[in-house]
């Protein structure tokens, strides 16, 4: 993470947008690394806050999106904790989940993720007129328009 950190103020970077795709729950996300094994993160502990003003401050006021597809059901762990927030600033940051804490997401097997397939559609047909924040309320409706089909259909599971 550090290395793409410093890529974002070497390059002069306007806007940071961090997609990750992985299994989750409780605000955890199961990770692997290069040399294939898998560790939990916390998703606001580990991934948002060393992008915040605090941890990041070259950064500070740059919009950054992270876009996360992996289920939020209750399970535990022994990595659960209670965030504590020192400096109360988490700014300018957008963090779009496929799925509320303790639920499930949906995945289709033509698909894939809904969550996914429904943004990639979104930013195709209005990306270059909607704001971001706009299109993940495109996304939401969409999928509250398509939930009641999807209960029906057997390539949807979850």
């Amino acid at each position: 993470m550090g290395e793409f950190k410093n890529q974002l103020v070497s390059d002069d970077i306007d806007a940071a947008i961090i997609v990750m795709m992985s299994h989750g729950a409780n605000g955890e996300l199961c990770l692997t690394g290069n040399d294939k094994k898998t560790s939990n993160a916390n998703l606001m502990q580990d991934i948002v806050l060393p992008f915040c003003d605090a941890q990041f401050p070259p950064f500070r006021g740059k919009p950054k999106v992270f876009i996360v597809s992996g289920c939020q059901g209750f399970a535990t762990s022994l990595y659960s904790r209670v965030l504590e927030f020192h400096d109360g600033r988490i700014s300018d940051v957008l963090i779009c989940l496929p799925a509320m804490p303790g639920y499930l997401s949906h995945r289709s097997l033509t698909d894939g993720p809904l969550f996914i397939h429904y943004l990639t559609r979104m930013i195709m047909e209005h990306g270059y007129r909607t704001e971001f924040q706009d299109l993940m309320g495109l996304v939401n409706a969409l999928h509250l328009t398509l939930a009641l089909d999807l209960s029906q259909d057997s390539h949807i599971y979850f």
